[in-house]
């Protein structure tokens, strides 16, 4: 049974109107450079990463990207699905990952949605806004917000 949900909104992704003026599709928006080296530092000095059993990705690129990065630092197998992907809905998601075996996970997504699984998780009035590379750890047994971190914190 799921006890702690980590959710990592991606880390700073290449600007979507830059990314979409040259044709490209918002699936395949990869981080810049900024967001690889913020979410590095980060991943090196955020321990609570350690913690995970998994990480469960949107298939975006952005987000597994940063997937991939919480995996370099601590060696965390992840997973994508497009049952998480940005533009599903947030009940959907978080239904996905309450029915998942581990008892810590991570899941890499999007806003507005890891705003709304926070609102879910801690109550109707209370959401937290997530930057690019905020990490958010929900205590699911206690109904409560553990911490809430980003990269800024940590340069």
């Amino acid at each position: 049974m799921l006890k702690k949900l980590y959710l990592i909104r991606h880390a700073k992704a290449e600007r979507r109107v830059d990314w979409n003026s040259h044709g490209k599709s918002d699936f395949d928006r990869p981080l810049r450079s900024e967001g690889i080296l913020e979410f590095s530092q980060f991943c090196e000095s955020f321990q609570a990463f350690s913690k995970l059993e998994k990480v469960y990705s949107s298939e975006l690129k952005r987000a597994v990207q940063t997937a991939e990065l919480i995996n370099k630092f601590h060696d965390i197998d992840f997973e994508t699905s497009p049952e998480i992907n940005h533009g599903q809905s947030p009940r959907a998601i978080l239904d996905f990952l309450l029915s998942r075996t581990e008892k810590v996970i991570g899941y890499t997504g999007h806003e507005p949605e890891m705003s709304m699984i926070s609102r879910l998780l801690l109550g109707g009035d209370f959401a937290i806004h997530f930057k690019k590379g905020t990490v958010a750890v929900i205590d699911l047994e206690k109904e409560v917000l553990e911490s809430l971190s980003y990269p800024r914190l940590f340069i």
